[in-house]
């Protein structure tokens, strides 16, 4: 055991990380398991490699058609590998679904910004709606427009080449938006304002923060489930559950929730239907 930790204490020193994960994934391929478990396999590579290890991934799953629950909290992982995503908050899993859906459809202002660079604008209650509702926009969806609702002043213009980000403060708190490059973009303390289409605000419960109505998106279960019974259940579906299964965590304190399709019935635990 000594000569072995040795050996990995060496192959780290010298920035080899991505081939040790590379050989313990090898090993595992080997066995043939019903199931594969990752956590986090791609921290600690710098950024080149952790894009060509994803596609590797990705092209590995295709090849094998096993079954993968990755573990990740990097969301871009979790949006280009997952065929479903989980995303778990202090153990508790608040949705499930397509990666885009998840997007699309966020369950709560956590979901809403946990999923998307930059995250969702989440406005105080009472702006664009009742009082006890809080709505959201994603950045792309807020527009300039000379008489929008939303108004705030300019402090940061981020050009991003394809695109340009503007970071504003208003009395709804900070604003981002997501606008094409082009000449006439507001400059640093310039006051601009946006629009929003009716149909992409996203309304949260300001007290619970659940989205209101609930998503019509698949089943939505509260329920937190020990990692060894993840493993057997994924075991006994790895037949019918040909997929990636991405979990992006938050602060899930070694407890996993595991969600396979939309049948999953964990002994009758409580579920909360959308």
């Amino acid at each position: 055991f000594q000569a072995e930790d040795g050996i990995r204490d060496l192959v780290r020193s010298r920035g080899l990380g991505d081939v040790y994960k590379r050989q313990a994934l090898a090993r595992a391929i080997v066995r043939d398991p019903a199931v594969f478990l990752m956590d986090e396999p791609l921290s600690n590579l710098d950024a080149k490699l952790r894009g060509d290890t994803r596609a590797e991934l990705v092209d590995l799953h295709r090849r094998l058609d096993s079954t993968f629950i990755y573990v990740t909290h990097d969301q871009v992982e979790a949006m280009t590998m997952g065929s479903r995503v989980a995303v778990l908050n202090a153990g508790q899993l608040e949705q499930v679904g397509t990666p885009q859906d998840v997007y699309d459809h966020p369950a709560s202002t956590f979901v809403a910004q946990f999923i998307g660079t930059p995250p969702m604008n989440l406005l105080q209650p009472g702006q664009l709606g009742s009082s006890d509702v809080r709505v959201g926009v994603r950045p792309e969806h807020l527009l300039i427009a000379a008489a929008g609702e939303l108004e705030g002043t300019v402090r940061q213009v981020e050009h991003l080449g394809h695109e340009v980000l503007l970071l504003t403060e208003s009395p709804a708190g900070r604003l981002t938006a997501r606008v094409a490059p082009h000449a006439d973009l507001p400059i640093v303390g310039e006051t601009v304002r946006f629009d929003v289409a009716p149909h992409h605000l996203h309304r949260f419960d300001a007290v619970t923060g659940h989205f209101e109505p609930p998503p019509a998106n698949g089943v939505v279960h509260r329920v937190t489930l020990p990692m060894a019974f993840c493993a057997r259940y994924a075991a006994k579906r790895a037949a019918r559950s040909l997929s990636v299964l991405i979990i992006a965590a938050a602060h899930s304190q070694a407890v996993i929730s595991l969600f396979a399709s939309n049948s999953f019935d964990a002994g009758g635990l409580a579920r909360r239907p959308a």
